[in-house]
């Protein structure tokens, strides 16, 4: 009996695989890839056209696959009764940065069955790509730099002076840098692209948004902090690689050797500044000092009255109205060590908007490691 039953259950269970074997449709796909082979001006586009084939009516989900992997969206189709439908794609790709291409794309088959159809081959190859020119930038002529523009070729060596700075700035000096780049192989460059200088691979000046036309030659004129320690001074023409260029190995191997003569007599020296220039509550002038170098200013400054001694001169639209004494205004010498800060509180009075300069030791009789900044410009408003 219980033989029986076991042999009516198995028949069971088996008509019931049957079934569901009956009950679910075949799905199956074609794709073929037009054209097949290209040989031609890029980009090129690629069709593909497809069938999908379900032996019975109802809903069947695909997508496509391809070679490089793309993520392609879940599609889906309702047969009405068994029969095919065609489904398509297109591919377009190839150019300068893919001149040539062989991949594949397939159909997916998401629902109700998983599937794959065959793979349709395909191959790109750019016959413009070969041809195509590229643009080659490069550097022009030798380096000059400082104010009587020395010229150093590329890999030798270069001694600076202080008579060569544009101005020195606690103990550090700067520069005028003037050297020229072109284009080499007509061909136009329209950018941007950033040219960078480099001092012991610290970055000290920077031309943005730069251009060229075919084998156009430009001359840069730029300032840089450099040294006063002697090290390698390096240009990068494209520094950034943003030019797609026939050769990229000519663009940064420009430098040369700095070396510095002389400046550890002016790295001790005092730098006098006006920081500010502004109005007090009774719109009267005020000007700040400061010693910006890192030197002390000399004791004779203080000690030493004369017609002359070192001061702070006001201008108020172009004409003079005076000023006072370093000795008068810091008794204290606040202004004789680095960093030291010192107000001059005049009694020029503005009434209106008046353009007002106040430039510290005027007579120059403090020596300064730098004697280009102590002029300061302001228009000032009296409330």
């Amino acid at each position: 009996m219980k033989h029986a039953i076991r042999v009516v259950l198995a028949m069971v269970f088996l008509l019931s695989v049957v079934a569901t074997v009956q009950a679910s449709p075949t799905v199956r796909a074609v794709l073929k890839a037009e054209p097949a082979s290209y040989s031609g001006s890029c980009p090129a586009k690629i069709t593909f056209k497809g069938t999908i084939m379900s032996s019975k009516a109802g809903r069947v989900q695909y997508k496509f696959i391809r070679s490089d992997n793309a993520n392609a969206p879940v599609q889906t189709l309702v047969f009405d009764k068994p029969g095919r439908k065609a489904v398509s794609t297109t591919w377009q790709l190839g150019g300068p940065n893919l001149p040539q291409y062989a991949g594949w794309e397939a159909i997916q088959i998401i629902y109700p069955q998983q599937a794959t159809s065959n793979k349709a081959m395909f191959k790109v190859q750019c016959a413009d790509a070969a041809t195509e020119k590229k643009p080659d930038l490069g550097m022009y002529g030798f380096l000059k730099i400082g104010k009587h523009k020395k010229e150093v070729r590329w890999s030798g060596t270069i001694t600076l002076t202080p008579d060569d700075a544009l101005l020195i700035s606690n103990g550090k000096p700067a520069f005028d840098l003037y050297y020229g780049y072109r284009e080499y192989q007509n061909v136009a460059v329209a950018g941007p692209f950033k040219n960078k200088i480099y001092f012991n691979n610290t970055l000290v000046s920077q031309q943005t948004n730069l251009s060229t036309g075919p084998k156009e030659i430009k001359q840069v004129h730029t300032q840089a902090y450099i040294g006063p320690n002697s090290g390698k001074l390096q240009f990068k023409i494209d520094a950034d690689n943003e030019v797609a260029e026939s050769r990229e190995d000519n663009n940064s191997h420009f430098y040369v050797n700095v070396r510095f003569k002389g400046f550890d007599q002016v790295s001790k020296k005092p730098d006098l500044v006006v920081d500010d220039i502004y109005l007090s509550r009774a719109c009267t002038v005020v000007a700040k000092v400061r010693n910006a170098g890192n030197g002390q200013v000399p004791d004779s400054v203080w000690t030493v009255h004369k017609p002359d001694s070192s001061a702070l001169y006001l201008s108020v639209n172009g004409k003079g109205w005076g000023g006072s004494t370093i000795w008068k205004f810091d008794p204290a010498k606040k202004m004789m060590n680095p960093g030291g800060v010192a107000l001059y509180q005049s009694k020029l009075k503005i009434s209106k908007g008046s353009v007002v300069s106040a430039q510290i030791d005027h007579t120059n009789k403090v020596a300064e490691s730098s004697e280009k900044n102590n002029t300061k410009t302001v228009k000032l408003v009296c409330p």
